[in-house]
């Protein structure tokens, strides 16, 4: 097959656990949050949350996206759906009415496009990805250690988000024809991802998350992600403080004063503290983290998309699942974006090497051999250190172990290395 392997499957996606298991250990994760909602305080504590889309008009034939499901915790721990306010109609439905198939249908499909026009697209590949490719390369020389570093999480990055401008951007473009919306209002939806970019770290996403504590720090995306971070930010404090000893030194390099005012995204710049060390060492965090297992987690819909009742980029009014023409669009994409990038945690398989040598800058960067040394260290540290997240990631997702399904985006060993198209 040509579509990328699942990392879970559902035994029947359309039923009510497999609603539970999407929000706790899918892509459901990322919209959840703490029942906040007068209309819906009766049925549940926690919301998973996908009605951005519902103010976006949709072309005549379609209905409009947006749905916010409900849950209930049980005393077992488990979640159970008990409804969903289903914006295109105004009603709130519940198991047992006429809609609830519909309604749950128009939550996975605003869940998957969300994910997929926002989340993935503008704010992964347009604005982090970009970013960290265009300012590495117009403003760093080749030998300094930043645009090393950065050469190895922006590979083949260019092309890749050439290729998506030219296929998902355009009026009646591939991204067009598999939503609902007009031209005009796919802009919108645009507009709204940049307008509504912000730069976070990864743990200051989890404390921004209205949750409670003990079911915030359970999710995978956190559980798990909070460990892979934290990976990649004692990785990048390494290697950054190896070359920046203090502030100052930042100061003193032009080159990276230039690279910090990210002219070719003004999003992503505007959204960036003052340049410092620690400043630099997070933005190199995150942007580490973004194209790695953030774009695995935002990226992965093979699991949706490949059973026609699963999720797809519009809803008709009557059907509960995608129409031919549609299911066979979104997995053209999703094959076709499936080509793999090298993993971040080498295989050892030909064109999937070691890429510590990338980091050396001793013979044309004219930097002491010391430094490579201590940055081979802490590489070496990383690789290790993923390799046994991956094993505490497998152990989690084992039968019993308290999954709905299993989990494995935030895996180091399934990470590519830089975002894929």
């Amino acid at each position: 097959s040509y579509l990328p392997k699942p990392k879970c499957s559902f035994w029947d996606i359309t039923l009510d656990e497999s609603q539970a298991a999407i929000a706790r250990c899918g892509m459901g994760q990322l919209y959840l949050r703490s029942n906040d909602q007068a209309h819906l305080q009766a049925y549940g504590d926690i919301l998973c949350d996908a009605s951005a889309l519902a103010d976006f008009e949709v072309r005549p034939g379609f209905e409009r996206m947006g749905a916010i499901a409900v849950f209930r915790r049980q005393a077992s721990g488990a979640w159970s759906i008990t409804a969903v306010d289903w914006k295109h109609a105004g009603e709130l439905v519940k198991p047992g009415d006429d809609n609830w198939e519909h309604a749950k249908w128009v939550w996975r499909c605003s869940l998957v496009t969300y994910m997929t026009s926002v989340n993935h697209l503008v704010r992964t590949h347009w604005i982090v990805a970009n970013a960290l490719s265009t300012s590495a390369r117009e403003f760093l020389g080749p030998f300094h250690p930043i645009r090393r570093l950065l050469q190895v999480f922006t590979y083949n990055t260019p092309s890749i988000n050439h290729n998506s401008a030219l296929s998902l951007f355009p009026e009646s473009g591939m991204l067009q024809r598999m939503t609902s919306f007009p031209y005009s209002e796919l802009q919108r939806v645009f507009v709204h991802a940049a307008e509504t970019f912000e730069f976070k770290t990864w743990p200051q996403e989890y404390e921004a998350v209205k949750l409670p504590q003990d079911v915030k720090s359970r999710l995978p995306i956190f559980q798990d992600g909070l460990e892979v971070y934290a990976g990649f930010q004692d990785f990048m404090t390494g290697y950054v403080s190896t070359y920046y000893p203090n502030d100052e030194s930042v100061r003193l390099d032009a080159a990276l004063q230039e690279y910090w005012k990210f002219p070719c995204v003004p999003q992503y710049a505007a959204a960036l503290p003052a340049l410092s060390r620690q400043a630099l060492i997070d933005q190199l965090t995150r942007g580490a983290f973004d194209v790695t297992a953030y774009h695995e987690l935002v990226g992965y819909v093979v699991a949706y998309t490949t059973d026609p009742a699963g999720a797809a980029l519009q809803v008709r009014p009557g059907l509960d699942m995608a129409d031919l023409q549609e299911f066979l669009a979104v997995n053209s994409l999703v094959a076709g974006t499936g080509t793999p990038m090298p993993m971040l945690v080498p295989s050892g398989e030909p064109g999937d090497e070691d890429w510590l040598y990338q980091l050396d800058c001793t013979v044309k960067g004219g930097q002491d051999p010391r430094k490579f040394q201590e940055v081979s260290r802490c590489y070496r540290i990383l690789m290790e250190r993923f390799k046994q997240i991956s094993k505490t990631i497998e152990k989690r997702n084992a039968p019993g172990a308290g999954r709905e399904i299993p989990c494995a985006v935030m895996d180091p060993m399934s990470f590519e290395r830089s975002v894929s198209l």
